[in-house]
Formats: structure tokens, C-alpha cells, sequence
């Protein structure tokens, strides 16, 4: 399956650390990420999309020429030019977390933080935000958008509200 984000997407506030210039170091540290695009781009997508407008989305993409519908939903979900999207906030989130995990059992710090976490996670519900008002605005071309599809109401009603460092 192909993602709609890539390692490229890891810069400015959410960039990942040890890019050596090292290109054995950079292929793994680009493996680790993609792992990790892996896993928490279509969690992030079907959490906000639903899992039917996720389908329909993913299957339009495949389609050449690929429809416009298609092609706008991408370019609200991604800045190709300047390299954001609230995907690359929601993977990089997952990513930190687990490196400063894995660094408090090594008694080893990493370069993460729970601030650089909190940011990337409150840049991300701020893209969200956005994407929620011209979802609405175009409502009647998604029409298998809901808010409420698959139970799953509650999960996706974190992607909407900011968090602090101090887990309140």
C-alpha cells in the first residue's frame, strides 16, 4: 500500500533526530519512521475519516486519472510544498513517545521530549480543526463523511483536543 507521507514530512518542529548525513544510519533511521507510517497513518486516516470514507478514499487514489474529489481531500490533508500534515503530527507523536519510552527503560535520554510531543500533537489538532470546517463545507461531495460512523466517535474525538505536558 502506498502512504501518503514519507520521511520528508519529519522536518521543522517535528523533525527526527541523528540524520547523520551517514547514509547506512540515514536507511535505517528512514526504515524506522516507515515502520512507523506503517502502522499509525491509516489508524490517524480511519480515525478521522471513518473506515468507509478511508476505503473510498484509498480506492480513489488507486484510480488513474485520479478524480478531483480525491485529489482535494489529499491536498487538504497534505501540504506537499512545505511538507505538513496532521498524518506526519500523529505519526511523529506514536514515534517520540515510543523513543522516550525506550529511553526512560535504557536510563538513557533521547531527544524527545514530552514538550516537542505536546507540540507536534496540538500543531496536529490545529490542521484537524481546519480539515473538520472544509469537510463540512463539502459535505454533500463526501457524503460517507460522519462523525459518528463505527462507534468510534470517542477516538476520533481526540483528535481534537489538545494536550500539555502535564497530562491534564
Amino acid at each position: 500500500m502506498a502512504y501518503q507521507i514519507d520521511p520528508t514530512y519529519f522536518v521543522r518542529g517535528i523533525s527526527i533526530p541523528n540524520n547523520t548525513g551517514n547514509e547506512q544510519i540515514n536507511l535505517s533511521i528512514d526504515s524506522n519512521i516507515d515502520s512507523f507510517i506503517a502502522i499509525y497513518e491509516p489508524e490517524f486516516l480511519t480515525t478521522l475519516l471513518g473506515s468507509v470514507l478511508y476505503a473510498e478514499f484509498i480506492a480513489g487514489l488507486a484510480v488513474v486519472p485520479i478524480d478531483a474529489k480525491w485529489t482535494n481531500l489529499k491536498n487538504q490533508l497534505l501540504n506537499t510544498t512545505l511538507k505538513t500534515s496532521p498524518i506526519a503530527n500523529y505519526v511523529y507523536f506514536h514515534l517520540a513517545n515510543n523513543e522516550i519510552r525506550k529511553g526512560q527503560l535504557n536510563d538513557n535520554p533521547t531527544f524527545f521530549n514530552n514538550e516537542r510531543c505536546c507540540k507536534a500533537w496540538d500543531d496536529m489538532v490545529k490542521m484537524n480543526h481546519t480539515f473538520l470546517e472544509w469537510m463540512f463545507v463539502n459535505d454533500t461531495i463526501y457524503t460517507s463523511f460522519s462523525t459518528r460512523d463505527d462507534n468510534y466517535y470517542f477516538e476520533y474525538s481526540k483528535l481534537f483536543k489538545t494536550i500539555n505536558t502535564l497530562g491534564i
